[in-house]
Parts: structure tokens; sequence; C-alpha cells
């Protein structure tokens, strides 16, 4: 099933601070080409916009309206975003993806958002009616963050009042 979540005003805030928060950890302000996976309605790319950054990002979704490509590995990037997406994938898939990954840019920075899909999470959700929010959780955060870490080096994390944490990797 796809998702896309369409925010209300107060979801609107939330994501905006992960975007902030994505933008900081990986310091947009540089000149680099950002891939945004799984971009939705591309939240990212228009707060970096406002920001001014130097960064370029590229959005690519599974539904083509909201993609600037239709398919991702014939671009060259620095960093690749996984905002609040890879929980839909199975875990093999997403191994089959770091795999090709690495092989096109071993040295591609990552950065991940995940939801700790916690009781706090779901209380939230609920009062923005995102109550199905994580429904199509396929893989759990902390299978999540132990495939990632098998994978990867950690640079740099944030946990957010333990809504979400956002980690910024390197390939081994």
């Amino acid at each position: 099933m796809i998702n896309v979540t369409k925010s209300n005003f107060i979801s609107k805030i939330y994501f905006n601070k992960i975007y902030q928060l994505i933008i900081s950890i990986g310091k947009f302000e540089k000149k680099k080409i950002i891939l945004d996976f799984g971009c939705g309605l591309g939240g990212l790319k228009k707060i970096n916009f406002e920001k001014k950054n130097k960064s370029k990002i590229i959005n690519y979704d599974i539904i083509q309206k909201l993609s600037d490509v239709t398919k991702y590995n014939n671009i060259n990037f620095d960093t690749i975003v996984f905002c609040q997406v890879l929980y839909l994938f199975k875990t093999k898939k997403i191994i089959m993806l770091l795999k090709k990954l690495k092989r096109q840019n071993k040295n591609l920075e990552i950065i991940v958002v995940y939801s700790t899909q916690s009781i706090v999470n779901r209380i939230f959700a609920f009062f923005l009616g995102h109550g199905n929010a994580h429904n199509n959780t396929v893989t759990t955060p902390e299978e999540e963050r132990e495939l990632l870490l098998n994978q990867c080096y950690l640079i740099n994390e944030i946990n957010y009042l333990n809504l979400f944490r956002i980690i910024r990797l390197k390939f081994k």
C-alpha cells in the first residue's frame, strides 16, 4: 500500500522540525546533491529552499507525480535521505538497496529518520488524526537501526523527545 502523510497544522510543525534537524545534521548549507528517497509531498526540499542553502535536493518517490526523476540510480548524489520510509520495506529489500547504493557510491552519506513507534508516538498520531500512521510497518525501528548499523558507521544521532531518531551514517 502506498502511503503519503497529508499534514494538518500540528503535524506540519512536527515534520518541519524533522526537516530542520535533517538539514542541520546533514550540513545542507554546504554545496552537495541530496536525494530525498520517499520524499512524499517534498517538505524537505521546500524547507531547504526557504533556508537558501547551497545543497540541491532531488525528490524521488514511488508516486511518480511527487518525483523530480523517474529513476534515482541514473543520477549522482552525495547524500541520501530516508525520512520515515524504510519501515515500509522488508529487511532483505533494505539490504539489497544499501548494497546497490554502496556499489553506486561507497562514500555516500546516509541520513535516516525513523519513528520510535512508542506509546507516545501512537498517542501523538491519534490526536493529530494519523492514528494509522504505522499500520503498514514491515521492519520495526529496532530492526531498521540494527540493519543500518551492520552496514554502516554511525556519524551522528539525534533522539528528539523519543518520538523519532535521526541518524547520519557512512558505509563500512
